[in-house]
């Protein structure tokens, strides 16, 4: 208890200490505003005026003659007064720390403003120098017609016209660009790291030019979160291990892709088709597949919590249990 007690006492001694000197200070200054110590300032503190004292006395001139002499004495302006004189100019100090500050504050939005768009237009160039430069490489070494050489090669297409068979230089130069390809992908995708409109952009030109489809474009461990991929075209492409987290794929067709330890939180993949889907260790966490078609779709270790299905083809009761004690939601179940 004594130490408790020792304990609240020194606590409670600076704040009797703050109160003593607020207290002493107020009171002086009360003091100073209502008394004219005169021996401080002529004119006093306060708000009276200061004293006018009128002394008469007579005295002879030259020739004798009594002359009456008056003499004045102020004794001055008061505190009040001089407060009263200084106070337009404080006053017009004071709007103009005020306009300054205004002004100030004005001028870093402007600069704010000025940086981000220039950010925006430098964004904006390095995406069209970006799709040049892929449509420079895919027109000037043909690559779309070699992918298809290669492509009917490998599967004996060719076997009857041998003309169009692919050669070993013809295959060399048809991998070195896909890797260069893909080299740039990723370093654009990641300096839009906060950018899916232009995320989107970058994907939408590689799936509309064929690059993913017949140049089997690998986007594995690609950036594309939030991107808006509205019934696009990502059959058969391997996204291994990308991130498409808050994007959007309703209607997307995604037979046969390759998902496997691909983040999908937050994915929308209303009506979408997973057909043949590979979605082993994919992080399926609060996305929506409603609707979605998962004939064969494999999703063996896959984190099912909390994501939403419904009225999906290609699911079996026994798959429906399962994904249920992993996690998963029904909305068509009772």
């Amino acid at each position: 208890m004594a130490k408790r007690w020792l304990a609240k006492r020194e606590k409670s001694i600076p704040v009797l200490r703050r109160s003593f000197i607020v207290w002493t200070l107020v009171i002086a200054a009360l003091v100073l505003f209502f008394c004219k110590p005169s021996w401080f300032w002529p004119g006093g503190f306060g708000i009276d005026k200061g004293e006018t004292v009128t002394t008469e006395r007579v005295e002879k001139d030259a020739k004798g003659i009594p002359v009456k002499t008056t003499t004045k004495r102020d004794d001055g302006k008061t505190l009040w007064d001089w407060m009263s004189l200084l106070g337009v100019p404080l006053s017009l100090a004071i709007l103009g720390y005020w306009l300054q500050q205004n002004q100030q504050k004005r001028a870093e939005v402007v600069a704010k403003e000025q940086r981000e768009i220039a950010a925006d237009e430098t964004k904006e160039e390095v995406l069209q120098v970006y799709f040049d430069r892929l449509s420079a490489l895919l027109v000037d070494k043909n690559l779309l017609a070699i992918a298809s050489k290669v492509n009917a090669t490998e599967t004996q297409e060719a076997e009857s016209h041998p003309i169009n068979a692919a050669t070993l230089e013809e295959r060399e130069l048809l991998d070195s660009a896909v890797d260069v390809i893909r080299a740039r992908t990723l370093s654009i995708l990641r300096r839009f790291e906060n950018d899916p409109d232009r995320k989107t952009s970058v994907i939408r030109f590689l799936i509309d030019a064929d690059v993913v489809s017949k140049l089997e474009l690998s986007l594995s461990d690609a950036d594309l979160t939030g991107v808006g991929l509205i019934g696009a075209d990502l059959r058969d492409a391997n996204l291994n291990g990308a991130d498409f987290s808050d994007a959007s794929l309703i209607r997307a067709s995604l037979i046969g892709a390759r998902l496997i330890g691909a983040d999908l939180i937050r994915v929308r993949l209303i009506g979408a088709d997973l057909s043949n889907a590979i979605l082993v260790g994919a992080d399926l966490r609060d996305s929506t597949l409603i609707g979605a078609t998962l004939i064969g779709a494999k999703f063996t270790d896959a984190d099912l919590r909390s994501a939403k299905f419904g009225n999906n083809p290609g699911l079996s009761d026994t798959d429906k249990a399962d994904m249920k004690a992993r996690g998963a939601i029904f909305e068509d179940s009772p």
